[in-house]
């Protein structure tokens, strides 16, 4: 059976304005949500929520929403 672990920590729940206040810059960048959620911001500007995880160690990112 395959061992999921997601990673754990304390960090206050992004806001709609600062969500909406994300720009595009000249590198891709991450907003951190929490628990391994984020919202990914690419040099395109087209934001997608993801989660970062892990399975039998191998990190894993998946695409849950634009």
């Amino acid at each position: 059976m395959d061992k999921i672990i997601l990673p754990t920590g304390f960090l206050p729940m992004l806001t709609v304005k600062q969500i909406e206040a994300a720009k595009p810059k000249e590198k891709p960048y991450r907003l951190l949500d929490g628990n391994g959620l984020y919202i990914y911001v690419p040099v395109s500007g087209k934001k997608v929520w993801q989660i970062r995880y892990k399975i039998d160690g191998k990190e894993k990112i998946l695409t849950v929403g634009k």
